[in-house]
């Protein structure tokens, strides 16, 4: 049990599957679960956001945070040996940095049906179907663009975006080198065939 303002969390040391759907639960049951659980069920609850101050569950291999309000996949700080994370039907666009940082043993990743905005954020997940030691559950069929309303209902599968469109050190690039390849050229003609001199005529 749980008493919030005694700041009390007991749990038989023996748990290890804990079934909580479709309890109108929200961020704070992060504050109080067994310490050796290993498959945790949260599905369609008021879960927003994984808390950041929350015991380690370092033997937590599957979690199932499915129909609830994310809007971005969660990272597992917290959860290092996690393996099977299910997102699908949440309200996650394109925040994903926290999860490919720090979910280096997810086998099973469940994150269709959510309102993706396609932009450059969004090809960490794309390129993750291209791994063999991940499972993308659903895809192609359930990972569609939400956002922007152009492409509404694209599969991400045929979304594209080019490199320069993303990487702004390459943008700026790209546009100084060109601006200098034109000065040089305007250079060299004006040398070329005596500008200066018709200028002054």
């Amino acid at each position: 049990y749980y008493k919030d303002h005694e700041n009390k969390c007991n749990w038989g040391e023996h748990i290890i599957k804990l079934n909580l759907s479709s309890n109108k639960l929200t961020d704070s049951v992060f504050r109080c679960l067994p310490n050796n659980i290993q498959m945790l069920d949260f599905q369609n609850n008021q879960i927003s956001a994984v808390p950041k101050e929350i015991i380690d569950l370092i033997a937590l291999k599957e979690l199932n945070l499915a129909s609830n309000r994310l809007k971005a996949f969660p990272g597992c700080g917290h959860f290092r040996n996690l393996q099977v994370l299910n997102v699908e039907n949440n309200f996650v666009r394109d925040q994903f940095s926290e999860f490919f940082q720090t979910c280096q043993n997810i086998r099973s990743l469940k994150g269709g049906h959510n309102s993706f905005r396609c932009h450059c954020e969004l090809r960490q997940l794309i390129h993750l179907q291209k791994q063999e030691s991940v499972a993308l559950v659903g895809w192609p069929d359930v990972y569609m663009c939400e956002y922007p309303s152009n492409l509404r209902e694209t599969l991400l599968k045929d979304f594209r975006i080019s490199e320069l469109e993303c990487n702004v050190a390459l943008l700026i690039t790209v546009v100084l080198a060109v601006t200098l390849f034109v000065i040089a050229v305007v250079a060299f003609l004006c040398v070329r065939f005596d500008v200066p001199w018709y200028l002054k005529m």
